[in-house]
């Protein structure tokens, strides 16, 4: 770029860089060789520069970088821990309960009280639809933040980076009392907000509506806002890429436990199982379930139209996350960030807990057996009228198909999705309302428990896989091994069994990856035992 020397109109703010000042006499230099009416850059200090030429003679605006600040410090009315019972309602006139999407009312706006928050009504809800749990809590308003404008911490937080929960009680959080009587509650969806000077929750509304309109024109599902109380992972993203200068999927400048696509987008979670696609693998970013595009300057439009011109990004736009399908869109300083998410529960949980007598640790659980009926629920086999006579003397088919998944699943539709059943076991592992740990290698989760070690609290589990069986199973039975896995969560002040990250895979060096793996045989009972064989070394308790 040859610099330009001649006379220009400079604006700038103080404190602006000479390279960024040398920067934009390069930048007007190359409009002027080459034609170009208007120019807009950001350099990697975060200074941004606005070249506009009139009748030739350059206007250049130059800002200095936003000082970087610690991150906010929030108290605990920012942290949504759902606490009480979850039912999934059903009768005769919604056989399979009511959901998503939610029945307008035409008399008020999309971001209206009225048509975020329907409450218990049915009417004003889908039949069939997916999220229709209903939280039975005492605690008082389902424990929601009480301001709607209070940024959310997601729930796999790292302590000092980012969004920071803090709790001022004396005792541990989820030792706390309840509030009221038990009421009930469902889903309610979070509106766009702005929380700094330089965000914008109306262009985040204008872009949310342009990628639904286009989803639309596409045939696949619009975009729910996200749930009242989870964290808005574009609007945290558009934050950090600002405090970044970047707009890369990873980068060593963003925060710890924040630095890729797959962290920020599972920090509340995995959904729990997946709505579309096959398995690619077990490690953290496999199996997405919400992918992020991103782009610094422009307008909504302009963003639309770049990204529907790029045959990955509108693969990511227009792309089938089930009819569970959520969405969110950050805008800050001039970046942007728009997520596409399956979200098939609204409040994770599985039918079988532990619960410890510490009331300090919260309630694990999981998805296992709906009854003692072990006989039938463990042989793989369905049966119609004329079968009920005459059972098969084998089973028809294996206990877990070729994915992995357990045989039997629960539906709650007609012709049923995966967003729409519950297996009759799960490779998940739910914490304080989400899935914060998913089983390695594919397996299947038979039990799970939190046991204080040195420090902190270790989350083990017990889990099934296909290839330790043997092949008479006859004989054998469907479980004849299982491996004991475990993870080591630091202890952290007033909140215990708070992982920084998803706990997923076994990648030794990856501090939130499962770890031991050792093979218990639960079929070889030597006298006088009543138990398993436990290998030296592993958990006993």
């Amino acid at each position: 770029m040859t610099p330009y020397t001649g006379t220009w109109w400079l604006m700038a703010d103080p404190g602006v860089s000479p390279a960024a000042v040398a920067y934009a006499r390069k930048l007007v230099g190359t409009m002027q060789d080459t034609g170009v009416p208007q120019a807009f850059r950001r350099l990697d200090d975060g200074s941004t520069v606005h070249v506009l030429l009139v009748n030739g003679i350059p206007k250049v605006t130059i800002t200095a970088p936003a000082p970087k600040g610690p991150p906010p410090r929030l108290d605990t009315t920012d942290l949504w821990v759902p606490r009480g019972l979850v039912v999934y309602p059903a009768w005769t006139a919604a056989p399979f309960g009511v959901g998503l999407p939610i029945v307008p009312y035409t008399a008020f706006g999309p971001y209206d009280p009225e048509n975020l928050a329907p409450g218990l009504n049915p009417q004003r809800w889908t039949a069939g639809g997916p999220c229709g749990e209903v939280l039975l809590s005492q605690d008082e308003n389902a424990g929601y933040p009480r301001d709607a404008k209070d940024v959310v911490v997601p729930l796999l937080y790292h302590p000092t980076k980012g969004p920071v929960f803090e709790w001022t009680g004396a005792d541990s959080y989820d030792a706390r009392q309840p509030d009221v009587a038990w009421k009930a509650y469902r889903m309610e969806l979070a509106p766009l907000v702005a929380n700094y000077p330089d965000e914008s929750a109306e262009q985040a509304a204008t872009l949310f509506e342009a990628i639904n309109d286009h989803r639309a024109s596409a045939g696949q599902t619009v975009l729910n806002l996200l749930p009242r109380g989870h964290y808005r992972p574009a609007k945290i993203m558009a934050s950090i890429m600002l405090t970044a200068g970047s707009t890369a999927e990873t980068s060593a400048g963003y925060p710890d436990t924040y630095t890729t696509s797959a962290d920020r987008l599972t920090k509340d979670g995995y959904s729990a199982e997946l709505a579309y696609g096959a398995f690619t693998g077990w490690a953290r970013g496999d199996n997405p379930t919400a992918y992020e595009l991103r782009a610094s300057g422009g307008t909504p439009a302009s963003l639309l139209a770049g990204w529907t011109g790029d045959g990955p990004s509108n693969t990511i736009l227009t792309l089938d996350v089930g009819h569970a399908a959520f969405g969110d869109v950050g805008y800050r300083g001039g970046y942007w960030c728009a997520d596409i998410i399956s979200r098939t529960r609204w409040i994770e949980a599985g039918n079988c807990s532990w619960q410890s007598s510490d009331a300090e640790l919260p309630p694990l659980s999981w998805h296992g057996f709906a009854s003692v009926n072990l006989a039938w629920e463990t042989y793989p086999a369905t049966y119609d009228v004329d079968h009920y006579t005459t059972a098969p003397l084998v089973p028809l088919y294996a206990f877990t198909t070729a994915a992995g998944d357990c045989w039997l699943n629960y539906p709650r539709a007609v012709a049923p999705a995966l967003a729409d059943t519950e297996p009759a076991m799960g490779r998940h592992i739910y914490l304080r309302g989400r899935s914060i740990a998913v089983a390695p290698r594919g397996g299947l989760v038979w039990g799970a428990c939190l046991q204080a070690v040195d420090g902190g609290d270790r989350l083990i589990a017990l889990v099934h896989h296909p290839e330790d069986q043997p092949s008479d199973y006859t004989t054998q039975g469907w479980t004849r091994y299982l491996r004991v896995w475990w993870c080591d969560i630091p202890r952290r002040k007033h909140l215990r069994a708070a992982p920084q990250r998803t706990i997923c895979g076994d990648d030794a060096a990856d501090a939130w990856g499962w770890k031991g793996g050792d093979l218990i045989d639960v079929g070889h009972m030597p006298a006088p035992s009543t138990g398993g064989s436990v290998p030296a070394g592993a958990a006993t308790r």
